[in-house]
């Protein structure tokens, strides 16, 4: 499964995968280049992945994952194995299990988080996520159909 390019909010979770039963797992699955936002007490993780045996082959990576606190946390993620994270930018908690040397903590300067306008959830000039993604190509298009140029962009949209 790949899901890519995509901007998420308003949810009460962005990201979830729930084992309800032995033998699932995430399995060759890629989240690339999404933007998911949570306002303040809008989530209860804004990813909750279950630990699960069956995860295989599985990627996230160059998501903005912006959370503003009031609910649960950032992420809720218990064993790295069968998933890999890289390049994502974490904002409002800690990334925990979940973080990689190639990530960014801070503030990813969205032009007006928080907003209904999708628009509003673009990369300003400043932001430290422009320029810092991993080259995928499942994700080569943004959110708005415009191919992305190398060196990658975080998030949704490119800049």
């Amino acid at each position: 499964m790949t899901i890519t390019g995509n901007i998420l909010f308003g949810g009460i979770t962005g990201l979830r995968y729930s084992n309800w039963g032995a033998g699932g797992g995430l399995r060759n699955t890629l989240f690339a280049n999404n933007t998911i936002y949570a306002g303040y007490g809008s989530a209860e993780y804004l990813i909750n992945i279950d630990q699960d045996w069956g995860h295989s082959g599985t990627r996230i990576a160059n998501n903005i994952f912006h959370y503003t606190g009031g609910g649960w946390g950032i992420v809720r993620f218990f064993d790295n194995s069968g998933i890999s994270w890289d390049h994502n930018c974490w904002y409002g908690g800690s990334a925990g299990t979940a973080a990689s040397n190639t990530d960014i903590s801070g503030n990813p300067m969205l032009v007006n988080p928080g907003s209904n306008n999708i628009d509003d959830y673009r990369l300003t000039v400043s932001s430290p996520c422009r320029k810092t993604g991993d080259i995928i190509l499942a994700a080569s298009i943004d959110f708005a159909g415009i191919a992305r140029t190398i060196p990658y962009d975080m998030g949704a949209y490119a800049y």
